[in-house]
């Protein structure tokens, strides 16, 4: 029955999938220009300014485009006799470039096409917007396009849902999927960014779907064809080439994939395994020729570490995946990681997409459904298979699985867990959700759980994008610092964090930085034995010597505080600042937090490091009407909606008279 009822699609479900449409392109649309064009995500700062490099058209030969040290697009090196537009490029050097290309690529050509149509675009068509548009910098165009760019992927991945969700379970499932997912909090904060996770969630949900649709007797919206595997297939195959040339965890969708083609192919299986790697193989090669062809990088982790993990010896591609393979179990102890120690594997992820990147409502639904899913899938799919129900949800639930399984297991284990990490999965785990509430068998009660959970994940979705159309805090402290702060001061930052004030277009010209005097402080560097009172001192007496001192975000106070035993000095730090005792007090906060009406939803950031903040933060709090939430974590607030404080130097204490107010050894 559920079967024939997901063949049909009315008038009014195609009327209900654009309306959601429309709904998730506002959300993933709204305030691009998030940031004031300051590029304050570090990642996509780095790939913008790779991308501002790239040039599709200045190579002299076809031969050369696809030479190393003379291509104008190989993201790895940038040739020695060649100028680049707006931004400043090493050149005759490798350089690191850890993301996948053919997002890059596409963000690159997006740019040149939007730029060449609006240049070419009458004047009186929007001239305000064309005039601001063309005269940016090339380093902010690629920016704005690589993040529509990034929204485009996303609202894609909302339709594909749908027709995932449809061909497992039915329309209304399919319809109530893409809802949740146009409301999902992570994906709208996701779209904002010009990096490639985005495009990666939109290939491996739309490999899946081809898959699916590969399976023997599956229902398919278009029924033309009684034998899909040489077209699904194949389409699969591409999509699995474009995914991996995104990121290349996704190399794991071969699993999935095998599975098809067992099915489909018990007499010809090597032939068309060999085919279908052949065709993601030239996929990826296509869009990331470079992974291939440049051999030219020294490399750092072991002897050769691409040769050991079987590739090409010396591809700076594969020399760029150790790096991050190293980084993301915790290896070479970098310091922007460091807040990911003493979390749990799986449980930290679950737990912060269903405190912020979900919803509550949506969080606890889906990972409980994607729990009963598995088990039933397991269950229910090897006799469905033996029986050659190819049809059956449960049969294509198995390569559904087969993807989503893998993939949580490996990711949900590693050291380092940013919430991103979990958006290629997201999309399946709305799935379950809407197939786990579609099971209700009373009418109303199934509609009141569906409007519930949907409604709390847009009533959610409003509040969050609600921060785009605020200025940004750090930009919004650069500005008070222009008029604050006294020409020639020094002001102090905090190492492995953005430095402030930001470069600020004021009367034409900029301003910010080259007023004051900036240096920094290094609380996360030097950990362990090496967290000696020297650094202290060190770091003290370029506070004793300077004017302000500004904490753009939790990125020190939320980790060191809390591992006493890698910091056991560094971190008395700031609960001794914000308690007034080093001499410094308040003189400016602001935060961008969710915002519905007059409720603010603010993280906690105090309570995990144990701290109490200063006095002046919690009046800030206290004078509005908010709800303080529970921990996030770093990646979801430091990017786009930070709290900044920045301290005044009234004290003027010496360096031994604020060493008086830490516990040191020998003291």
């Amino acid at each position: 029955m559920m079967e024939k009822e997901s063949r049909k699609i009315f008038w009014w479900d195609w009327a209900v999938l654009l309306l959601i449409i429309l709904v998730a392109a506002f959300f993933r649309w709204r305030g691009l220009n998030w940031d004031q064009l300051q590029h304050y995500h570090p990642d996509e700062r780095y790939i913008s300014w790779v991308a501002s490099s790239v040039d599709f058209l200045r190579n002299d030969s076809f031969v050369d485009a696809f030479t190393a040290d003379e291509s104008t697009f190989n993201p790895f090196y940038w040739p020695a006799d060649v100028d680049s537009e707006s931004v400043a490029v090493l050149r005759d050097e490798p350089r690191k470039f850890a993301y996948g290309h053919f997002p890059l690529y596409m963000g690159v050509a997006a740019e040149n096409g939007i730029t060449a149509l609006f240049r070419n675009s009458p004047n009186q068509i929007a001239p305000e917007t064309l005039t601001w548009y063309t005269n940016l910098t090339l380093f902010d165009r690629v920016t704005l396009v690589g993040r529509w760019m990034s929204g485009l992927y996303d609202l894609l991945t909302v339709v594909v849902v749908f027709l995932l969700g449809r061909s497992l379970a039915g329309t209304r499932v399919g319809l109530v999927s893409a809802a949740l997912l146009a409301g999902t909090v992570m994906h709208i904060q996701q779209a904002h960014f010009f990096i490639s996770d985005p495009a990666m969630a939109f290939f491996v949900t739309l490999t899946i779907l081809l898959l699916v649709w590969s399976l023997p007797q599956t229902q398919e919206i278009f029924d033309t064809d009684p034998n899909p595997f040489p077209r699904w297939l194949i389409f699969a195959g591409i999509t699995t080439g474009l995914a991996i040339g995104s990121k290349f965890s996704a190399i794991m969708l071969g699993l999935p994939a095998l599975f098809v083609i067992l099915i489909l192919s018990r007499k010809t299986l090597i032939k068309r395994l060999i085919m279908y790697g052949l065709i993601v193989l030239v996929t990826f090669f296509v869009t990331n020729p470079f992974a291939i062809l440049d051999t030219s990088c020294p490399l750092e982790f072991g002897p050769n570490s691409s040769e050991i993990a079987g590739f090409i010896p010396g591809a700076c591609y594969f020399d760029n995946i150790s790096a991050q393979n190293v980084m993301v179990n915790g290896g070479n102890a970098f310091p922007f990681i460091r807040q990911y120690d003493g979390t749990l594997a799986y449980l930290y992820h679950i737990e912060n997409q269903i405190n912020w990147g979900m919803g509550a409502a949506l969080g606890y639904v889906g990972f409980l459904a994607f729990g009963i899913f598995t088990v039933l899938t397991f269950l229910r799919g090897v006799k469905e298979i033996q029986n050659e129900n190819f049809s059956s949800i449960w049969v294509k639930g198995i390569v559904v699985l087969g993807w989503c399984v893998p993939y949580f297991l490996t990711t949900g284990q590693f050291h380092t867990k940013f919430m991103r990490y979990l958006l290629p999965l997201s999309p399946f785990i709305v799935i379950f959700a809407a197939w786990l509430l579609n099971q209700i068998r009373w009418d109303g009660v199934r509609r009141a759980a569906v409007g519930l959970v949907v409604g709390f994940t847009f009533v959610y979705a409003i509040a969050f994008s609600s921060i785009y159309s605020r200025v940004h805090p750090w930009h919004a402290a650069s500005l008070w610092m222009i008029n604050n702060v006294p020409s020639r001061s020094i002001v102090v930052n905090e190492a492995w964090d953005e430095y402030l004030p930001s470069p600020v277009m004021i009367d034409g010209r900029l301003a910010g930085r080259d007023r004051v005097v900036i240096q920094d402080v290094n609380w996360l560097s030097k950990s362990m034995p090496l967290d000696t009172p020297e650094k202290l001192e060190d770091n003290l007496e370029t506070l004793a010597n300077a004017d302000f001192f500004v904490i753009p975000s939790n990125r020190s106070y939320g980790v060191v505080p809390r591992l006493g035993r890698r910091y056991p000095i560094s971190g008395q730090f700031h609960q001794l600042l914000f308690d007034g005792k080093l001499g410094y007090e308040v003189a400016f906060v602001q935060d961008r937090p969710p915002k519905l009406g007059p409720l603010h939803l603010v993280p906690h950031l105090f309570n995990w490091p144990n701290l109490t903040p200063p006095e002046v933060v919690s009046d800030y709090y206290a004078a509005r009407r908010q709800l303080m939430a529970v921990r996030a974590d770093e990646s979801f607030t430091v990017y786009d909606q930070p709290t900044v404080m920045i301290f005044r130097n009234t004290g003027n204490l010496t360096v031994e008279e604020m060493l008086e107010q830490f516990n040191l050894p020998n003291r």
